[in-house]
């Protein structure tokens, strides 16, 4: 009664959810890195901010 169609067209429901997913880990990524980046420039003002005050 019932036959396999195997010529019907998918929407590409699969590719559509792995390029959503590759997108959300580059921004995830993205902001990973420039958190660290301005994190570390805290760091190192702060440390130049101690260091200066010490020599007073």
């Amino acid at each position: 009664f019932y036959d396999r169609v195997t010529d019907l067209t998918q929407f590409g429901i699969e590719k559509n959810a792995d390029q959503v997913g590759l997108a959300a880990a580059g921004v995830v990524g993205a902001g990973v890195a420039a958190h660290a980046a301005v994190s570390a420039l805290k760091a190192a003002q702060n440390k130049a901010q101690s260091r200066k005050e010490e020599e007073v």
